[in-house]
């Protein structure tokens, strides 16, 4: 790409971004007349903290190694200075963080040596963002139910006993970028939940399934890296919904579906997965196998992916390269259709400057990030 059109490509972000940023800056001069509690210089401990905070505080954390157990029964954002240095460390006591109020944020830790990493029992609107949770027993990193709207964002859970996630009887979970790595069991385990998102996860190395799910209604799973997990990529039952983006890559079994109907693919010629114990055939060079890859009969990628799925590589070719991004701007701010559905990166229904922003942070890779590569 030549020096003008990087010019041009952020120009185009910097002024969709200005809304943004006035925003935002507006947001912080109304946070600003909430308190902020600084531990240890105003408490010493963190739960000392939250004991005498008031609702809608932030709590920061600074560096250090916390050796406590919390309870969150307030609305607070909990920041710690960030996972490489702020630390709670269980020494194998019970829960690191046990949530019961809603609108709560926590940000920044590494949580380690607990039986369970974080718990959210009957409450609504968690944020569990940019954390590390490792070595932790029975209930694994994250253990949720009789919840709503949750996010889950850009965590690592790693080498945990049993599972990543466990989730019960909760709707309207992001689980976005985040790294399950090398756990016990499961990657993420859910149960009797609808409208659960998984986007854009590396779910790699674990001795279970990466995503396994029972009685799970309007699922969306796309854009994930299950890789050389010891069962199936995506395991099934009883639940529905839509599977597409994403790269199965030499996991024991790739995937599972069980009295479930899903939606593999996104239609051409945006595709379905790319499967790595598929070799499909591919006549007319579209990156796309013109047999279709059959699970069951009611699970059946119609448009299997020849090569693994980068965000970006809009041709299917294998790179993200001038030629996506010629693609982007010949269609630009056309809607879809008539704009074909490969061009839409973000699935937004429109070309534009989202589009081309996926182009310039994955420019001129050729496979996407692994756990090693991140």
């Amino acid at each position: 790409m030549s020096i003008r059109a990087v010019a041009l490509v952020y120009l185009l972000l910097f002024l969709f971004n200005v809304p943004n940023l006035i925003v935002s800056a507006q947001s912080r001069t109304a946070t600003s007349q909430l308190n902020t509690i600084k531990v240890p210089q105003d408490y010493p401990t963190i739960q000392s903290a939250i004991n005498n905070a008031s609702q809608g505080d932030t709590i920061l954390v600074a560096n250090g190694i916390y050796n406590e157990q919390l309870l969150i029964n307030k609305t607070i954002m909990l920041l710690g200075a960030g996972a490489d240095t702020t630390i709670l460390n269980g020494a194998w006591t019970q829960t690191a963080a046990q949530i019961t109020a809603p609108n709560v944020t926590i940000k920044g830790f590494t949580i380690q040596g607990f039986k369970t990493g974080i718990i959210i029992n009957q409450t609504q609107n968690i944020h569990i963002q940019e954390n590390k949770i490792t070595q932790t027993l029975t209930k694994g990193a994250m253990y949720i139910i009789n919840s709503q709207n949750i996010t889950i964002a850009n965590n690592t859970l790693t080498n945990n006993y049993c599972a990543g996630v466990s989730m019960f009887k909760t709707n309207q979970t992001l689980f976005l970028q985040n790294t399950v790595f090398r756990n016990g069991g499961v990657g993420v385990y859910f149960e009797n939940c609808t409208d659960f998102v998984a986007k854009d996860n590396y779910i790699e190395s674990n001795e279970g399934d990466a995503i396994a799910c029972a009685y799970g209604y309007n699922l969306l799973i796309t854009g994930n890296t299950f890789a050389f997990n010891g069962y199936r990529g995506i395991w099934a039952t009883n639940s529905n919904g839509t599977a597409y983006h994403n790269n199965f890559i030499q996991n024991f079994e790739n995937a599972r579906a069980i009295k479930s109907s899903f939606t593999w693919d996104n239609g051409y010629p945006s595709g379905g997965n790319y499967w790595s114990n598929y070799t499909g055939i591919d006549e007319n060079n579209d990156g796309i196998s013109d047999v279709p890859l059959v699970i069951n009969e009611n699970n059946v990628d119609h448009f299997p992916l020849m090569k693994p799925y980068i965000a970006g590589d809009v041709n299917h070719d294998g790179i993200v390269n001038i030629k996506d991004a010629t693609l982007v701007c010949f269609y630009w701010l056309q809607t879809v259709p008539p704009a074909p559905s490969n061009v839409d990166i973000n699935d937004d229904g429109v070309i534009n400057i989202n589009d081309a922003s996926v182009i310039c942070v994955n420019w001129q890779k050729t496979q996407p990030p692994t756990y090693t590569t991140l």
